[in-house]
């Protein structure tokens, strides 16, 4: 799974809509549609504005490594 694979899992599972999400992290709902669709890798630089919204840590967003996912509020690293 990619970065942007990650994010749009996380997004699915929080319920979140996609218009409400992209006003969030400071971009446009057309914006987040094409990183879903076209591959668009524009996301980078809001990564740590995606991982504040999705309750996630950006190590998480890009590697998929499960021991840097938020828990509690507080990172976990083992």
């Amino acid at each position: 799974m990619d970065t942007a694979e990650r994010i749009f899992q996380l997004l699915d599972k929080s319920g979140m809509e996609q218009k409400k999400f992209a006003e969030l992290i400071g971009s446009t709902d057309k914006i987040v549609s094409k990183w879903r669709t076209s591959g668009l890798k524009s996301y980078r630089k809001y990564l740590p504005q995606i991982a504040e919204v999705l309750n996630t840590t950006v190590d998480y967003l890009l590697s998929g490594d499960e021991n840097f996912q938020l828990c509690g509020g507080l990172s976990r690293l083992f």
